[in-house]
């Protein structure tokens, strides 16, 4: 994850623009009738000022918590309690889970590789004989940053085992009860191991100039 930073964020640019646009709005809607005074617009900015960052806060705190319930029901804890405000992202989970064929190895375990380490969402036996790591995201879309993690985290697994490792990302919708998967092929898992290994010297190369 500390790699990945070093990935251009263009959509979050634009996100965190319109979130802090939206918040002075509904702030100043609030307020529409009054005198505009000084008073009035430092409100407004300090309002403003770091929502973006706020809302990121809350949205990882969500991911996190989604995370942490779903490890629970797959290494079987009974009477695993769902947050109201994590309803829709566990049965989209479940949906999924029934969808698939597949046997559980572990789930939030960390990995390590000779320059890099990490923890998995989930890892799996397949029906066909591979192993199958699932990366779990609550987030609006799947991002390449989130493919590359997933060959990351794969690459480490298969530096101990001649077993096959396919890759699949499931994004659980927040808003409404559904899911979407994106399995990485072989084509384009070599094009992303050669972007983690390019990530990692950019960023080793900048760690060494701090």
């Amino acid at each position: 994850t500390s790699v990945l930073k070093v990935f251009p964020k263009p959509v979050l640019v634009n996100w965190a623009s319109k979130v802090t646009r939206d918040t002075m709005t509904e702030f100043l809607r609030g307020h529409q009738g009054k005198e505009i005074t000084t008073g009035l617009i430092a409100d407004a900015d300090a309002v403003a000022k770091g929502s973006h960052n706020r809302k990121r806060d809350e949205a990882g705190n969500l991911g996190t918590l989604a995370h942490d319930v779903i490890s629970k029901w797959l290494v079987g804890e009974l009477h695993v309690e769902v947050p109201t405000e994590l309803a829709n992202v566990m049965e989209g989970f479940l949906e999924w889970y029934r969808s698939e064929k597949l046997t559980l190895i572990d789930s939030e375990a960390s990995l390590y590789s000779d320059s890099y380490a990490g923890s998995m969402d989930a890892l799996f036996h397949r029906d066909n004989g591979h192993m199958l790591l699932v990366d779990f995201k609550t987030s609006n879309n799947i991002f390449l940053e989130h493919r590359v993690q997933a060959v990351a985290y794969t690459s480490a697994i298969e530096a101990y085992t001649a077993t096959p490792v396919d890759i699949m990302i499931v994004r659980l919708d927040k808003e409404s009860v559904g899911f979407e998967t994106y399995e990485i092929e072989l084509d384009e898992k070599k094009s992303l191991s050669e972007v983690w290994q390019a990530a990692q010297a950019f960023y080793s190369a900048l760690k060494s100039l701090d």
